[in-house]
């Protein structure tokens, strides 16, 4: 059975948009794809596994997607729109980290590592985005142990190029005297 289509209660205030192995779907994540070089080792049977885990909302400009510190256990890739991902400060007031664009991938600490939500997410336009699931990432994995290792190594090279950016930030902010442990 297809987990994907499974949609969680939180998910009502989103418009499901249907299984990610729609035609328009698919054209537009491969689309995406050809621009994320993680995605090069994947084929299109590859991609096809993977879609048939996951289905697509719509959300309205200035709806929130993702709230820090819940429980996740899916990640999303933005077809259209863009998404304002957002931190507490020390204060509790939100901080922009970033704007997310389509082709970008959100949300994939806590489907791996099953933590809260270390930021939230802000849809800041209308915004399309396929989501995929724990359980479905490990009906993959079951089934499709290759796809799901290919996956896995998407999300591990995705996190450790995350983790260098911030530390080249950090390392910014805390100015040249920086030490390192």
């Amino acid at each position: 059975m297809n987990r994907a289509l499974q949609k969680p209660e939180r998910f009502d205030r989103f418009e499901c948009l249907g299984q990610a192995t729609q035609p328009h779907f698919v054209d537009r994540v491969f689309e995406i794809l050809k621009i994320i070089h993680q995605f090069d080792d994947f084929e299109r049977k590859d991609i096809m596994v993977m879609l048939e885990q996951m289905t697509c909302y719509r959300v309205a400009a200035e709806s929130p997607i993702i709230f820090e510190d819940e429980a996740g256990d899916f990640m999303m890739l933005l077809l259209h729109g863009s998404v304002e991902v957002v931190k507490k400060d020390g204060a509790g007031i939100y901080r922009q980290l970033r704007l997310a664009e389509p082709g970008e991938v959100l949300g994939e600490m806590s489907l791996i590592d099953d933590q809260p939500r270390s930021a939230g997410c802000i849809a800041r336009s209308e915004v399309t985005f396929a989501v995929l699931s724990r359980a479905g990432l490990n009906d993959i994995l079951r089934n499709e142990p290759s796809t799901g290792c290919k996956i896995l190594m998407f999300l591990l090279l995705m996190s450790t190029e995350r983790l260098r950016s911030v530390s080249k930030r950090l390392a910014v902010l805390l100015g040249e005297n920086l030490v390192w442990l």
